[in-house]
């Protein structure tokens, strides 16, 4: 991967790769000073909670799931957007508990 002229990591995937429709995803970095951490990719659209219960501790953490469904199952929109846009900013939908450092869901307080 690479950082773009915003600061932002940036990683292409090759279709050789074998990323096909709800395989699970998770990213792993090393950080300048040899640390590894991972995370999941900020544009995935669903997770799921994975449990390591085989070394005998329960273990979850979440894996992003990569959605890109064959032409046969795609959404077909049934209505035209909308041609008036609003005079501000609107937020309908925030994540908080994808936020954390820790192996847990976070929370805002």
């Amino acid at each position: 991967g690479e950082v773009d002229e915003f600061g932002k990591w940036v990683v292409d995937v090759p279709a050789a790769a074998g990323l096909t429709h709800g395989s699970q995803v998770r990213v792993v970095m090393e950080s300048h000073d040899g640390r590894q951490f991972d995370r999941v990719p900020s544009w995935i659209q669903r997770i799921v909670q994975c449990c390591d219960e085989e070394s005998g501790e329960a273990r979850c953490y979440h894996n992003g799931v990569y959605h890109d469904p064959p032409p046969g199952e795609r959404h077909e929109w049934v209505h035209e957007k909308p041609k008036i846009k609003p005079p501000s900013l609107r937020i309908y939908e925030a994540h908080v508990g994808m936020s954390s450092e820790e192996q847990r869901c976070g929370t805002y307080r």
